[in-house]
């Protein structure tokens, strides 16, 4: 039986590029352009063996000030996926770009 991956994010390009990778390698893949869509598809029966979740607040010049949006979309949004998950056998890949951390500095970056 075929395994199915269910990606979450809001780029066209980047679920068609990661689809097609993993249907090449014999995967069913569905998708969903946000949090919301993959929850209404997983209430609604889809029971994927994994969800890959790039779906993010990234507007990181407003998130002072929209604060509760961010936490929602950043936090809450992942801990209803990711009980989900836990309760269905399902696993959870979640990842962002290196638009806020790229990863190059050798300390700790400062708070402001």
């Amino acid at each position: 039986m075929r395994k199915t991956i269910l990606i979450v994010d809001d780029s066209p390009t980047m679920i068609m590029s990661v689809r097609a990778t993993l249907e090449m390698n014999g995967y069913a893949v569905e998708s969903a352009s946000d949090g919301s869509r993959a929850m209404s598809a997983l209430n609604s029966g889809l029971r994927p063996d994994l969800i890959i979740n790039a779906a993010a607040y990234t507007a990181v010049d407003r998130a002072e000030q929209e604060e509760a949006l961010a936490t929602r979309v950043n936090g809450e949004a992942m801990g209803v996926i990711g009980s989900w998950a836990a309760a269905h056998g399902a696993l959870v890949i979640h990842y962002s770009t290196d638009y806020v951390f790229d990863g190059c500095q050798s300390q700790p970056y400062a708070v402001d």
